[in-house]
């Protein structure tokens, strides 16, 4: 009889990796339900690409390097992220406010 072995930094990595993707699937569906206009919807869709693939290459940089590296990597999302949504969220704020602005304006509207 064989029993199956768990290593518990595996176990605990893999629940993290889980509930962050939960929570990056939950922010891009509420997200993009959210939008009001053409330009916000296609910033909040780069956005929202964007983002995946910057958890998906921490996940995988943190899963392939080795330990001094892996730290490094954790520290930089950790310390990235928050600037970057702090900044998408700014720019989301004055794209919703230029569209309500020029929306009814009789001028042609410019991307911003």
């Amino acid at each position: 009889m064989t029993t199956i072995s768990i290593n518990p930094q595996v176990l605990v990595g893999s629940l993290i990796a889980g509930v962050a993707l939960a929570g990056l699937l939950i922010a891009s569906i509420t997200n993009l339900r959210g939008v009001r206009g053409p330009v916000e919807r296609r910033f909040v869709a780069v956005c929202t690409v964007g983002l995946w693939l910057m958890l998906g290459l921490f996940l995988v940089g943190t899963a392939l390097s080795e330990a001094p590296l892996r730290y490094a990597i954790l520290a930089g999302y950790f310390i990235g992220a928050p600037i970057l949504v702090y900044r998408v969220s700014v720019r989301r704020q004055l794209i919703r406010k230029w569209e309500s602005t020029y929306r009814n304006s009789p001028e042609p509207m410019n991307d911003p």
